[in-house]
């Protein structure tokens, strides 16, 4: 509604502009105006769709599987599950790390290298999304299977 509002000033101001028989003063008066407005329905109409954190906290992003597949020399591909556990706000922009660990057995386990990325990533209040990417990791033996892959979520930017 406000897009339709900015095209109709903006064809008012061409009229008033070209068309009109307004003097000088008042086409530069009205113009002038119109383009106040139309500066504050652009602003008003892209309030709230900047993602910002503490919409969505940690604790309301479950973690509903991490799967790992090996690619290419030291390229794994990761579907990482997510669920947006909160009543409101829509998730835009997450940062995670995957850590690649070596377990000996249930206690003791010593981490090979951990990976970090920002990416877009869209979530919506009560719902799950898989999140796709291939990672790089160098000091993972593409060839071991003990290794036990684990994801962190560290930052959410989201909007309401």
């Amino acid at each position: 509604m406000i897009r339709v509002l900015i095209v109709i000033l903006l064809l008012f101001q061409i009229w008033v502009l070209f068309v009109s028989d307004f003097n000088k003063q008042k086409k530069i008066i009205i113009s002038v105006l119109a383009v106040i407005v139309c500066v504050i329905a652009v602003w008003f109409d892209g309030y709230g769709e900047k993602p910002v954190e503490g919409i969505v906290n940690k604790s309301n992003l479950a973690n509903c599987g991490l799967e790992a597949k090996h690619t290419y020399r030291s390229n794994f591909d990761f579907d990482l599950c997510l669920r947006n556990t909160a009543d409101r706000g829509t998730v835009k922009r997450l940062r995670f790390a995957v850590i690649a660990s070596q377990c000996e057995d249930q206690t003791s386990c010593a981490e090979l290298q951990r990976v970090e990325r920002d990416v877009p990533f869209l979530i919506e209040p009560g719902k799950s999304a898989t999140l796709k990417d291939n990672l790089s990791f160098i000091k993972v033996d593409p060839a071991n299977n003990q290794v036990k892959w684990s994801a962190e979520i560290l930052q959410i930017k989201a909007v309401k």
